[in-house]
């Protein structure tokens, strides 16, 4: 999924739940859509490895390669979980469980219980700039505009 994806998500999710708490909101963005920045990391880490960038272009950047890394999967989730038992609020883990089930049925392969068990890999069935992709943004959007 995009980012305009998780963006539409995770603001309307704060609309729902009618977030107004600035840390809430921050926490909100952070697990609903920057805890993306972790695929920068293996961005860097798999051109670092390759050799030069025709290989990295041709091992990493296509469709299906797995990007994501625990802190998108189940092992995020319980991060989130335990900062909003924490806070007492829990439109954070929220956030990202919404995060999370976008990215699960998105093409790329996932290990959605990571990591805590490592076997499960799965792959969803929309992939990026799809049609699916767009009709769920537009169903976002929709939704987002009907509770202003």
């Amino acid at each position: 999924m995009i980012i305009i994806t998780h963006l539409l998500a995770t603001l309307l999710v704060v609309k729902v739940f009618t977030v107004s708490d600035t840390i809430e909101m921050f926490l909100c963005l952070l697990f609903g859509v920057f805890i993306d920045m972790d695929e920068l990391f293996t961005t860097f880490v798999e051109l670092k490895k390759s050799k030069n960038f025709g290989v990295f272009r041709k091992n990493y950047i296509k469709f299906g390669v797995k990007r994501r890394t625990w802190i998108q999967e189940s092992g995020g989730l319980a991060i989130s979980l335990s900062i909003s038992i924490f806070l007492g609020k829990f439109t954070p883990f929220i956030a990202n469980f919404v995060h999370c089930l976008l990215d699960w049925s998105s093409y790329y392969r996932s290990q959605p219980l990571a990591p805590f068990y490592n076997r499960l890999e799965t792959r969803g069935f929309i992939k990026t700039l799809s049609l699916e992709e767009f009709l769920i943004i537009f169903f976002l959007l929709f939704l987002y505009l009907c509770f202003a």
